[in-house]
């Protein structure tokens, strides 16, 4: 997470946490309003390993779960999300 956000997950080296997202419609007033539908994960910006996780495999309460810490100091961990028209 970005340094400042606000946001402190407490994963330690090799245990599962949950990270907290938030996810948002860019346009939910507009006539192509489709509201959020999946996230993937990823460990590289590209999300190559991550995905999809739509329908009742979706996380709830804002979260990311199953995450776990792969050595000590930064992990990086990339989200994106997809609407339910298919835009990311």
């Amino acid at each position: 997470m970005p340094s400042g956000n606000g946001r402190t997950p407490q994963i330690c080296t090799g245990r599962s946490g949950a990270v907290p997202i938030t996810v948002t419609e860019p346009n939910p007033s507009g006539p192509n309003t489709s509201g959020p539908a999946c996230p993937r994960r990823g460990r590289d910006s590209q999300i190559a390993d991550g995905s999809w996780h739509c329908g009742g495999a979706m996380p709830t309460g804002s979260q990311i779960p199953g995450v776990i810490a792969t050595h000590g100091g930064t992990d990086l961990l990339c989200v994106q999300a997809e609407d339910s028209a298919g835009s990311t």
